[in-house]
Protein backbone atom coordinates (compact mmCIF):
# COMPACT_ATOMS: atom_id res chain seq x y z
CA UNK A 1 0.00 0.00 0.00
CA UNK A 2 3.28 2.24 -0.33
CA UNK A 3 1.60 3.82 -3.72
CA UNK A 4 -1.82 4.78 -1.91
CA UNK A 5 0.00 6.40 0.80
CA UNK A 6 2.26 8.59 -1.71
CA UNK A 7 -0.54 9.66 -3.22
CA UNK A 8 -1.47 12.06 0.12
CA UNK A 9 1.00 15.15 0.49
CA UNK A 10 1.56 13.85 3.77
CA UNK A 11 3.47 10.70 3.57
CA UNK A 12 1.98 8.73 6.29
CA UNK A 13 1.80 4.55 6.06
CA UNK A 14 -1.81 4.89 7.82
CA UNK A 15 -3.28 6.98 4.77
CA UNK A 16 -2.23 3.59 3.13
CA UNK A 17 -4.55 1.29 5.01
CA UNK A 18 -7.44 4.11 4.99
CA UNK A 19 -7.42 3.48 1.06
CA UNK A 20 -7.78 -0.77 1.77
CA UNK A 21 -10.24 0.14 4.03
CA UNK A 22 -12.03 2.23 1.52
CA UNK A 23 -12.10 0.10 -1.61
CA UNK A 24 -13.08 -2.72 0.73
CA UNK A 25 -16.62 -0.97 1.65
CA UNK A 26 -16.85 0.74 -1.89
CA UNK A 27 -17.17 -2.92 -3.06
CA UNK A 28 -19.43 -3.93 -0.99
CA UNK A 29 -21.57 -0.57 -0.91
CA UNK A 30 -21.85 -1.07 -4.93
CA UNK A 31 -22.44 -4.54 -4.61
CA UNK A 32 -25.44 -3.94 -2.41
CA UNK A 33 -27.21 -0.69 -4.29
CA UNK A 34 -28.89 -1.22 -7.27
CA UNK A 35 -28.41 2.42 -8.54
CA UNK A 36 -29.39 3.95 -5.04
CA UNK A 37 -33.17 3.02 -5.66
CA UNK A 38 -33.37 1.00 -2.97
CA UNK A 39 -31.22 3.20 -0.42
CA UNK A 40 -32.74 2.07 2.68
CA UNK A 41 -32.69 -2.10 2.43
CA UNK A 42 -29.27 -1.49 0.35
CA UNK A 43 -27.81 0.43 3.26
CA UNK A 44 -29.05 -1.63 5.82
CA UNK A 45 -26.85 -4.81 3.75
CA UNK A 46 -24.17 -3.15 3.23
CA UNK A 47 -24.08 -2.00 7.11
CA UNK A 48 -24.58 -5.62 8.56
CA UNK A 49 -22.36 -6.96 5.73
CA UNK A 50 -19.44 -4.93 6.73
CA UNK A 51 -20.02 -5.55 10.74
CA UNK A 52 -20.94 -9.53 10.32
CA UNK A 53 -17.61 -9.69 7.73
CA UNK A 54 -15.09 -6.87 9.06
CA UNK A 55 -11.64 -8.46 10.22
CA UNK A 56 -8.69 -6.25 11.53
CA UNK A 57 -6.14 -9.36 10.24
CA UNK A 58 -7.89 -8.38 6.64
CA UNK A 59 -5.85 -5.20 6.80
CA UNK A 60 -2.29 -6.50 7.98
CA UNK A 61 -0.77 -4.73 4.21
CA UNK A 62 -1.68 -8.52 2.11
CA UNK A 63 -2.64 -7.72 -1.25
CA UNK A 64 -6.01 -10.51 -0.87
CA UNK A 65 -8.27 -7.61 0.20
CA UNK A 66 -7.86 -5.57 -3.22
CA UNK A 67 -8.46 -9.11 -5.50
CA UNK A 68 -11.52 -9.34 -3.36
CA UNK A 69 -13.05 -6.40 -3.26
CA UNK A 70 -12.31 -6.52 -7.59
CA UNK A 71 -14.11 -9.77 -7.59
CA UNK A 72 -16.92 -8.76 -5.40
CA UNK A 73 -17.50 -5.80 -8.53
CA UNK A 74 -17.03 -7.69 -11.14
CA UNK A 75 -19.45 -10.27 -10.31
CA UNK A 76 -21.95 -7.64 -10.45
CA UNK A 77 -20.85 -6.84 -13.87
CA UNK A 78 -21.24 -10.97 -15.26
CA UNK A 79 -24.93 -10.44 -13.46
CA UNK A 80 -25.35 -7.00 -15.59
CA UNK A 81 -24.43 -8.67 -18.49
CA UNK A 82 -27.04 -11.29 -18.67
CA UNK A 83 -29.89 -8.93 -18.97
CA UNK A 84 -27.83 -6.12 -21.21
CA UNK A 85 -26.07 -6.46 -24.44
CA UNK A 86 -24.23 -3.48 -23.21
CA UNK A 87 -20.30 -4.22 -24.63
CA UNK A 88 -19.52 -1.86 -21.59
CA UNK A 89 -19.53 -3.96 -19.28
CA UNK A 90 -17.39 -6.23 -20.90
CA UNK A 91 -14.98 -3.21 -21.35
CA UNK A 92 -15.24 -2.89 -17.12
CA UNK A 93 -14.13 -6.64 -17.10
CA UNK A 94 -11.50 -6.27 -18.71
CA UNK A 95 -10.12 -2.98 -17.06
CA UNK A 96 -10.56 -5.05 -13.61
CA UNK A 97 -8.70 -8.03 -14.86
CA UNK A 98 -5.88 -5.08 -15.67
CA UNK A 99 -6.09 -4.23 -11.80
CA UNK A 100 -5.83 -7.78 -10.52
CA UNK A 101 -2.77 -8.72 -12.76
CA UNK A 102 -1.52 -5.59 -11.12
CA UNK A 103 -2.16 -6.79 -7.25
CA UNK A 104 -0.62 -9.95 -7.17
CA UNK A 105 0.72 -12.84 -8.69
CA UNK A 106 -2.48 -14.93 -8.42
CA UNK A 107 -4.51 -12.33 -9.84
CA UNK A 108 -2.78 -13.56 -12.96
CA UNK A 109 -5.08 -16.71 -12.43
CA UNK A 110 -8.36 -15.70 -11.12
CA UNK A 111 -8.28 -12.67 -13.98
CA UNK A 112 -7.68 -15.55 -16.76
CA UNK A 113 -10.51 -17.29 -15.11
CA UNK A 114 -12.80 -14.59 -15.86
CA UNK A 115 -11.65 -13.85 -19.11
CA UNK A 116 -12.45 -17.97 -19.85
CA UNK A 117 -15.95 -16.81 -18.52
CA UNK A 118 -16.20 -14.11 -21.07
CA UNK A 119 -15.44 -16.48 -23.65
CA UNK A 120 -18.14 -19.72 -22.62
CA UNK A 121 -20.97 -16.55 -22.51
CA UNK A 122 -23.57 -16.75 -25.01
CA UNK A 123 -24.02 -12.88 -24.25
CA UNK A 124 -21.07 -11.86 -26.03
CA UNK A 125 -19.98 -12.70 -30.22
CA UNK A 126 -17.07 -14.83 -31.71
CA UNK A 127 -16.12 -11.05 -33.21
CA UNK A 128 -15.82 -9.63 -29.33
CA UNK A 129 -14.47 -12.64 -27.84
CA UNK A 130 -11.74 -12.40 -29.73
CA UNK A 131 -11.39 -8.44 -29.11
CA UNK A 132 -11.22 -9.63 -25.43
CA UNK A 133 -8.63 -12.44 -25.56
CA UNK A 134 -6.55 -9.58 -27.96
CA UNK A 135 -6.88 -7.29 -25.16
CA UNK A 136 -6.16 -9.45 -22.32
CA UNK A 137 -2.91 -10.84 -24.21
CA UNK A 138 -1.87 -7.12 -24.45
CA UNK A 139 -2.08 -6.45 -20.85
CA UNK A 140 -0.13 -9.81 -20.11
CA UNK A 141 2.30 -8.41 -22.34
CA UNK A 142 2.44 -4.52 -21.35
CA UNK A 143 3.13 -6.21 -17.97
CA UNK A 144 5.84 -8.24 -18.66
CA UNK A 145 7.69 -5.47 -20.58
CA UNK A 146 6.98 -3.02 -17.69
CA UNK A 147 8.83 -5.48 -15.62
CA UNK A 148 11.67 -6.25 -17.82
CA UNK A 149 12.22 -1.75 -18.46
CA UNK A 150 12.70 -1.99 -14.94
CA UNK A 151 14.60 -5.07 -14.29
CA UNK A 152 11.97 -6.52 -11.68
CA UNK A 153 11.06 -10.25 -11.02
CA UNK A 154 7.88 -10.91 -12.74
CA UNK A 155 7.65 -13.69 -10.42
CA UNK A 156 9.05 -14.28 -7.28
CA UNK A 157 10.52 -17.46 -7.11
CA UNK A 158 10.61 -18.22 -3.21
CA UNK A 159 7.48 -16.79 -2.92
CA UNK A 160 6.23 -19.34 -5.58
CA UNK A 161 8.71 -22.34 -5.92
CA UNK A 162 7.11 -23.85 -9.43
CA UNK A 163 9.11 -25.80 -11.54
CA UNK A 164 9.02 -27.86 -14.12
CA UNK A 165 11.62 -30.75 -13.69
CA UNK A 166 9.51 -30.79 -10.43
CA UNK A 167 5.95 -31.19 -11.55
CA UNK A 168 7.57 -33.61 -14.27
CA UNK A 169 8.43 -36.11 -11.54
CA UNK A 170 5.42 -35.97 -9.36
CA UNK A 171 4.20 -39.55 -9.25
CA UNK A 172 0.78 -41.00 -8.25
CA UNK A 173 1.55 -42.04 -4.83
CA UNK A 174 2.57 -37.91 -4.34
CA UNK A 175 -0.08 -36.51 -5.37
CA UNK A 176 -2.38 -38.85 -3.39
CA UNK A 177 -0.28 -37.92 -0.25
CA UNK A 178 -0.80 -34.04 -0.97
CA UNK A 179 -4.65 -34.37 -1.28
CA UNK A 180 -4.98 -36.05 1.79
CA UNK A 181 -3.96 -32.59 3.23
CA UNK A 182 -5.59 -30.78 0.07
CA UNK A 183 -8.92 -32.18 0.68
CA UNK A 184 -9.54 -31.49 4.46
CA UNK A 185 -8.15 -28.15 4.96
CA UNK A 186 -10.50 -26.85 1.85
CA UNK A 187 -13.18 -28.57 3.78
CA UNK A 188 -12.45 -26.69 6.79
CA UNK A 189 -11.41 -22.86 5.68
CA UNK A 190 -14.46 -23.32 2.86
CA UNK A 191 -17.04 -24.08 5.92
CA UNK A 192 -14.93 -21.28 8.44
CA UNK A 193 -15.38 -18.75 5.34
CA UNK A 194 -19.15 -16.69 5.63
CA UNK A 195 -18.78 -15.74 1.85
CA UNK A 196 -17.45 -19.20 0.37
CA UNK A 197 -19.83 -21.66 2.19
CA UNK A 198 -22.86 -19.29 1.74
CA UNK A 199 -22.17 -19.25 -2.22
CA UNK A 200 -21.52 -22.78 -2.57
CA UNK A 201 -24.77 -23.24 -0.71
CA UNK A 202 -27.04 -20.62 -2.61
CA UNK A 203 -25.39 -21.71 -6.11
CA UNK A 204 -26.22 -25.31 -4.72
CA UNK A 205 -29.91 -24.52 -4.41
CA UNK A 206 -30.22 -22.13 -7.71
CA UNK A 207 -28.87 -25.30 -9.69
CA UNK A 208 -31.19 -27.67 -7.18
CA UNK A 209 -33.85 -25.42 -8.41
CA UNK A 210 -33.22 -25.57 -12.08
CA UNK A 211 -32.87 -21.83 -12.12
CA UNK A 212 -29.61 -22.23 -14.72
CA UNK A 213 -29.68 -18.73 -16.79
CA UNK A 214 -26.39 -17.58 -17.72
CA UNK A 215 -25.19 -16.41 -14.49
CA UNK A 216 -25.52 -19.35 -12.99
CA UNK A 217 -23.93 -21.14 -15.56
CA UNK A 218 -20.94 -18.64 -15.25
CA UNK A 219 -20.89 -19.37 -11.40
CA UNK A 220 -20.60 -22.96 -11.81
CA UNK A 221 -17.82 -22.75 -14.06
CA UNK A 222 -16.01 -20.12 -11.61
CA UNK A 223 -16.78 -22.63 -8.87
CA UNK A 224 -14.88 -25.26 -10.97
CA UNK A 225 -12.04 -23.45 -12.61
CA UNK A 226 -11.51 -22.09 -8.99
CA UNK A 227 -11.30 -25.33 -7.36
CA UNK A 228 -8.99 -26.34 -10.53
CA UNK A 229 -6.41 -23.59 -9.50
CA UNK A 230 -6.78 -24.30 -6.08
CA UNK A 231 -5.75 -28.16 -6.52
CA UNK A 232 -2.97 -26.80 -8.88
CA UNK A 233 -1.15 -24.72 -6.39
CA UNK A 234 -0.69 -27.19 -3.88
CA UNK A 235 0.07 -29.72 -5.96
CA UNK A 236 2.16 -28.20 -8.28
CA UNK A 237 3.94 -26.42 -5.41
CA UNK A 238 7.65 -27.46 -4.12
CA UNK A 239 7.13 -27.01 -0.66
CA UNK A 240 6.21 -29.03 2.21
CA UNK A 241 2.51 -29.44 1.71
CA UNK A 242 1.03 -29.22 5.28
CA UNK A 243 3.04 -25.73 5.92
CA UNK A 244 2.03 -24.75 2.59
CA UNK A 245 -1.78 -24.83 3.48
CA UNK A 246 -1.50 -23.59 7.07
CA UNK A 247 0.03 -20.69 5.65
CA UNK A 248 -1.70 -19.92 2.60
CA UNK A 249 -5.20 -21.67 2.24
CA UNK A 250 -7.14 -19.68 4.33
CA UNK A 251 -5.86 -16.49 2.24
CA UNK A 252 -6.83 -17.89 -1.41
CA UNK A 253 -10.40 -19.01 0.28
CA UNK A 254 -11.23 -15.87 1.12
CA UNK A 255 -9.90 -13.87 -1.81
CA UNK A 256 -11.67 -16.52 -4.38
CA UNK A 257 -14.90 -15.88 -2.21
CA UNK A 258 -14.84 -12.31 -3.34
CA UNK A 259 -16.96 -13.60 -7.12
CA UNK A 260 -20.05 -15.00 -4.70
CA UNK A 261 -20.83 -11.95 -2.60
CA UNK A 262 -23.23 -10.44 -5.47
CA UNK A 263 -24.51 -13.59 -5.60
CA UNK A 264 -24.96 -13.71 -1.76
CA UNK A 265 -26.58 -10.10 -1.62
CA UNK A 266 -28.52 -10.25 -4.58
CA UNK A 267 -29.99 -13.90 -3.31
CA UNK A 268 -31.34 -12.45 0.11
CA UNK A 269 -32.50 -9.09 -1.55
CA UNK A 270 -34.97 -11.49 -3.13
CA UNK A 271 -35.92 -13.56 -0.63
CA UNK A 272 -36.65 -10.21 1.22
CA UNK A 273 -39.08 -8.78 -1.36
CA UNK A 274 -40.82 -12.45 -1.43
CA UNK A 275 -41.73 -11.77 2.30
Amino acid sequence: WAFFWNLMPIKLEYFGRLFYVFILCFSIFYVCHNNLKDKFTGSIIFILTILFFYKYERFSGLQEILIFSFLAILSKYFSLLKNSKNIYYVFFIILGCNLLIWFKAEGIAYSSILILLLNFSKQISRKMKVYINISYVSIIIFKIVIYQFFDATLIDIQGHPYYLDYISKLNFEFIIYKLKFIIPYLFYYALTNVFFISGIIILFLLNFQKKNDSYIKQLNLYFILNLIFIFSAYLFRDMEIEYSIKTTMERIIFTSSGFYVFLIIDFFKRLNKKF
